[in-house]
């Protein structure tokens, strides 16, 4: 599943042993940099992200996680996104714009959870323990041991170009009694695409930036709350000469001027922000009242930017340039999908011009304007899992070039 020439993983695999209701794991903001170099045709960016694949016979998956994407010479996006490959082939992606510092890389914690619905084989998923959306097209899970897994890791595309701090990713999972627990060791594989950082290559050099990756599964032995088990997956892919890198460890202070209610569709507020500070892998199973939200209001956090945020179109910060091409994202786009570049067409839109309701997760202002770029060329996504199916749409921001949403194959309006 992790095997390409372009793309490289860190990734930490585990299998619980019988059916995974829920998956969730959380890890601080970081800032992922990226060189000088501008050529539209190749995607230079890095993801941090939570995996579910309900039936590993199946291609179909869902996934949550940090995605940061070089858009131009000057310009880069940093968002959470979430994706599903539908069991039926084809594919939709979103990126998400909710709650407070998401897009900054302020190293503040976050928290990424999917959990399969009470009825029916859809899962939910959520971001900071608010629901952003709903998965479509995912198969029961299986009853047999080995019929799923969760994944939790890095992925890189072209390391040349890209440097990732050590993100430590805290996974647990939920059992179909929705008890929390953590993965046992043993029950874990890890997969590194580049080698780790130090280590004597098969020709005896040591693996060596930027061209490795940093990485450590650390386990917990201590009896409940904490329960035994995998704590961590710490990985990162330097740039320079690597050097040791230690993740942000510190508290964020919550953000000043926030106006929430002390109890929140049940949950204990103070409680849940102060957890996310400090311990957020404990976050579901000792805040009062959030595990019981999750099953029901889907509305959980009542933390929010202390201003309306700004419209993707009306601006970029200081320390970008606006240099979208609509050339480029035809190049792009084409690359990613890997369809033919002359099958690419672009048209000039808004938000509010989507009647599919994907985007309303991400909660963009509806006339925020954006390229859409539509080819109806055979694709199998950006991630190249699953089947083939025809036809894609992709909508950037025309501001800075970040993806607002993309679909390809079946899961595309007609």
């Amino acid at each position: 599943m992790y095997s390409a020439r372009i793309t490289q993983w860190a990734m930490l695999c585990a299998n619980a042993g019988q059916p995974i209701r829920g998956a969730f794991a959380t890890w601080r903001n970081l800032p992922i940099t990226f060189d000088s170099s501008n050529n539209p045709n190749i995607r230079v960016g890095a993801a941090n992200y939570l995996t579910v694949t309900p039936d590993i016979s199946s291609f179909a998956t869902v996934r949550i996680g940090l995605y940061a994407e070089k858009t131009g010479a000057q310009s880069a996006s940093y968002a959470p996104h979430w994706e599903e490959v539908l069991s039926q082939g084809g594919g939709r992606e979103t990126a998400i714009n909710v709650g407070v510092g998401s897009n900054l890389a302020d190293g503040r914690n976050h928290s990424y959870l999917l959990q399969r619905q009470d009825s029916g084989d859809q899962w939910e998923v959520f971001y900071d323990f608010n629901s952003v959306g709903t998965t479509t097209g995912q198969t029961a899970v299986s009853r047999a041991s080995e019929g799923n897994r969760i994944d939790v890791g890095l992925e890189v595309n072209h390391p040349e170009h890209v440097d990732v701090p050590v993100f430590e990713d805290r996974p647990q999972w939920m059992d179909e009694n929705k008890i929390w627990g953590r993965f046992a060791p043993a029950n874990t594989a890890t997969q590194l695409g580049l080698g780790k950082c130090g280590e004597a290559s098969p020709s005896g050099t040591p693996y060596a930036a930027p061209y490795c990756f940093t990485a450590q599964q650390r386990s917990n032995t201590q009896p409940l709350p904490s329960p035994a088990g995998t704590v961590s997956w710490s990985v990162g892919k330097p740039l320079a000469t690597p050097t040791p890198v230690a993740p942000a460890t510190a508290p964020s202070p919550v953000a000043p001027g926030l106006d929430r209610p002390t109890v929140f569709n049940g949950v204990d507020q103070d409680a849940l922000h102060t957890c996310l500070q400090n311990t957020p892998d404990a976050c579901v199973t000792t805040v009062p009242g959030l595990a019981d939200c999750l099953h029901t209001a889907k509305q959980c956090n009542a933390d929010q930017p202390t201003t309306i945020p700004r419209r993707k179109g009306d601006g970029v910060p200081p320390t970008q340039t606006v240099d979208v091409s609509v050339d480029d994202l035809k190049l792009r786009t084409a690359g990613e999908f890997g369809v033919p570049v002359d099958s690419v067409r672009v048209s000039a839109g808004t938000v509010a011009d989507d009647s599919s309701g994907r985007r309303a997760a991400a909660r963009w202002e509806a006339d925020t304007p954006v390229w859409v770029v539509t080819s109806d060329a055979p694709t199998r996504g950006r991630q190249k899992a699953g089947s083939q199916g025809e036809g894609l749409a992709v909508a950037y921001t025309q501001a800075t070039g970040e993806l607002v949403d993309a679909c390809w194959g079946p899961a595309c309006p007609r």
